[in-house]
């Protein structure tokens, strides 16, 4: 997959803060409080983990191309 249709993915889901709000209450619920600031090495670690994995999936299922993704469109 081009890095860049990733990154785009990525940035999209970043950038909603509907998303991140989710992720925030994931990892308050997991540590059973609310984030410390930016400091907070265990949120954090939570947020980079959750991130992580979902980039990793999003490999699996982003398009390698744009082409690749219209043709997917029409066999649906």
């Amino acid at each position: 997959m081009p890095r860049t249709d990733l990154e785009a993915a990525m940035d999209y889901l970043t950038f909603r803060e509907d998303y991140m709000a989710l992720l925030d209450l994931r990892a308050e619920s997991l540590l059973r409080r609310r984030s410390a600031g930016s400091e907070d090495a265990a949120f954090q670690a939570i947020m980079v983990d959750a991130l992580t994995l979902l980039q990793q999936r999003l490999a699996d299922v982003v398009p390698a191309s744009s082409q690749d993704f219209a043709h997917g469109l029409r066999d649906n």
